[in-house]
């Protein structure tokens, strides 16, 4: 088709469009129907379409007095327009319409544009005419949508334009010309909405757990049932303030309070194989050795129990584990690092035999739950006199755990925290209690002894961290219940055979890196809100946010770092940790907002992939070496290994790529630089 006959079609296109905006519909004398203009607006659009037209080379007669026919009519309301008179748009003049059109082109249709088509068309321009993005090239205007709502907005009167059902073509090409305009921008603007929300309510949900978890924190021994008989003194000993003690410790100690034969102690809990935590009639709350009580006379042997003619005599024999025995009579034997226990038994033989108290369980632990002896509170002086100066010891257990001892000893009235560490800038104090009145009132914190300094006490802002207190998150593992050991499916698993063993061995080991990774993904899931909101607003470029992303990380993870350093007592793990997983997290995040942040309009997760771009390879090679076993031989005095030094050749491919991009908002062209690394080695 030549541009003349392109010319021609495209003038009767915009002609017919004319006839499609006027509205007021006219009855000539035969009967027959015409349209003219309905308002000043369909006016002033219908001379801009026809404008358009007077730009094209007209040579088709039929077209040609068809376009004198539309400009006479608009001339009319024009010239009654420019000279100020009422025009009344609802005239029914006959040479007011627009007449001799010409023969309908094959590919338009030969329908009467119907008053749907009408109300369709009205619609699809006001769609159009609501779209705030606007550019002009060559002179013609285009618009598109500019933001999330213009088209939600846009497809629903799309919606309500296509319910009409218009039968006209130009009407249904329009339609599914804006659709497609809608299609390709849903793209263009992401739901950053939904993407922050969603990172909020995981942030704000790990700080109400976290909240809840810091302020339930009361720590109630378990509950069980005893025999008090097994509990009762069988001679006299002391009720103590700390457990571990040695006898001649106990000896020297002045705050203790001495039980008579025949005492009943309520157990609380066990605390290692010798030392039972009691609360006397007048609650008084201690320490003592299980020896002084009745119920250490049941023991059980344990695995390679050795049995002893006399006390402190040679190893005389071996007693299979797993027998119960009733204690007979108990003597120590003063040794180099204490006195060593030995309890008298009767071998089911008959025969008596004494074994090292090591050596054997007692029965009266069992019944018991266990106080943690792993279980460290770390806290800093200035939090601590704080929140216990003036405050009721109640009150103060329900934070920082129970009391490991309560004892008032002729008017000296002191709860003893065993695991209690209180730091006063780089002085560790351990064996700290508090000092109450005669209403269990702390009036003043008696610190114990000084204990060795960290390495980590130098790193900045550890004590503020400290001062959170987040080891009361822990106060649930105060107490220790003993549980049965339980084949899992692993371990049944694990034991099938060699090949099931390997496996199972590669799964805990991933699952171990796995938890590691998490356990310091933390952070960056608890910012994320932050980076959400600061990446997807369009105010800076993408060097500025990629740089306060990083920052943001990082300080939330290094504030992460000395709290875990602080709940595991150790640094070189936490560090690990720290370094590995905020590395990975920083560069993925960068990553993101350099393939999906467009660098023009700064729009986030606007990007469409174009391909990539192979641009070239580095190779490198490197020398090492390597020792091949070559055998041994043997003489009768000496075996010697033989071997042989080897080279080793390692090749190094870096590949180098540019990953195209566009923004489906902008249009704007963009590339990113990729590496891919591949490694060979080779024995020589």
């Amino acid at each position: 088709m030549t541009n003349e006959s392109n010319d021609n079609q495209r003038a009767n296109e915009l002609l017919q469009r004319i006839l499609k905006i006027w509205t007021t519909i006219n009855t000539d004398e035969n009967g027959d129907t015409y349209t003219t203009p309905g308002s000043r607006n369909e006016v002033e659009r219908s001379r801009n379409i026809l404008d358009e037209v007077d730009t094209l080379d007209l040579s088709d007669v039929d077209v040609m007095k068809f376009y004198d026919s539309i400009d006479e009519t608009l001339e009319v309301y024009e010239d009654a327009i420019e000279q100020g008179e009422e025009v009344d748009y609802s005239a029914t003049d006959e040479s007011n319409g627009a007449q001799g059109e010409p023969a309908p082109d094959p590919n338009e249709s030969t329908t009467m544009f119907t008053q749907a088509d009408q109300k369709a068309w009205d619609i699809l321009e006001k769609i159009y005419g609501s779209w705030s993005d606007i550019s002009v090239e060559d002179g013609e205007e285009y618009r598109k949508p500019d933001s999330k709502s213009e088209i939600k907005k846009s497809r629903t009167m799309l919606s309500e334009a296509k319910s009409l059902h218009a039968i006209d073509n130009d009407v249904k090409n329009r339609i599914v010309e804006l659709e497609g305009v809608l299609d390709s921008m849903g793209d263009a603007f992401p739901n950053y909405w939904w993407r922050i929300i969603v990172s909020l309510i995981i942030s704000v949900g790990f700080f109400v757990a976290l909240f809840y978890q810091l302020n339930n924190t009361e720590v109630v021994a378990p509950s069980f049932d005893f025999d008090q008989e097994w509990f009762t003194t069988n001679k006299t000993g002391y009720l103590l303030p700390k457990p571990f003690l040695k006898d001649d410790k106990v000896k020297e100690l002045k705050n203790k309070i001495q039980l008579i034969k025949g005492t009943e102690l309520t157990p609380i809990a066990t605390m290692g194989s010798r030392w039972i935590q009691v609360k006397t009639a007048d609650n008084q709350i201690g320490f003592v050795d299980h020896k002084i009580l009745k119920g250490s006379r049941y023991v059980v042997s344990k695995s390679y129990t050795k049995g002893y003619k006399k006390v402190g005599g040679k190893e005389f024999d071996s007693i299979n584990g797993g027998l119960k025995f009733d204690v007979l009579e108990a003597k120590a034997k003063n040794e180099k690092f204490g006195n060593q226990w030995f309890f008298k038994v009767k071998l089911e033989n008959g025969k008596m035999r004494w074994i090292k108290e090591f050596q054997l369980r007692f029965l009266i632990h069992d019944s018991l739950p266990r106080i943690s002896q792993s279980r460290d509170f770390f806290t800093n002086k200035e939090v601590i006199e704080a929140n216990v100066i003036g405050k009721p010891l109640t009150e103060i257990e329900l934070r920082y755990g129970p009391a490991a001892s309560h004892l008032n000893i002729d008017g000296d009235n002191r709860a003893y925290f065993r695991d209690l560490i209180i730091v006063d800038s780089d002085t560790h104090h351990y064996h700290n209690s508090l000092v109450l009145d005669d209403s269990n009132i702390v009036t003043q914190i008696a610190y114990g002894g000084k204990g060795i300094t960290r390495f980590y006490d130098i790193f900045p802002f550890l004590n503020f961290v400290r001062g959170l207190e987040l080891d009361r998150t822990s106060n649930s593992s105060y107490y220790v219940q003993e549980t049965k050991y339980e084949f899992t499916w692993g371990e049944k698993f694990k034991e099938k055979n060699w090949f099931t063993w390997i496996i199972y061995w590669i799964a805990k080991i991933l699952f171990a890196f796995a938890a590691l990774f998490f356990l310091f993904s933390i952070p960056r899931i608890v910012v994320n809100p932050i980076l959400q909101f600061f990446t997807f607003t369009r105010y800076f470029h993408n060097g500025i946010v990629a740089m306060v992303d990083a920052v943001i990380i990082i300080i939330a993870s290094y504030f992460y770092f000395l709290s875990t350093i602080l709940m595991m007592e150790q640094w070189v793990i936490p560090i690990i940790g720290f370094i590995l997983v905020t590395s990975i997290l920083v560069r993925r995040h960068l990553s993101n907002i350099w393939y999906n942040r467009c660098p023009a309009c700064l729009t986030m997760y606007s990007a469409i992939d174009e391909g990539s771009t192979h641009t070239g390879r580095d190779t490198s090679i490197s020398w090492g070496t390597w020792t091949k076993d070559k055998g041994k031989t043997e003489t009768s005095t000496t075996i010697t290994h033989h071997t042989e030094t080897r080279s080793t050749k390692t090749t190094t491919h870096v590949d180098h790529y540019l990953d195209h991009r566009m923004c489906a908002r902008c249009y704007y062209e963009w590339d990113v630089d990729r590496d891919e690394e591949e490694e060979t080695k080779n024995y020589l």
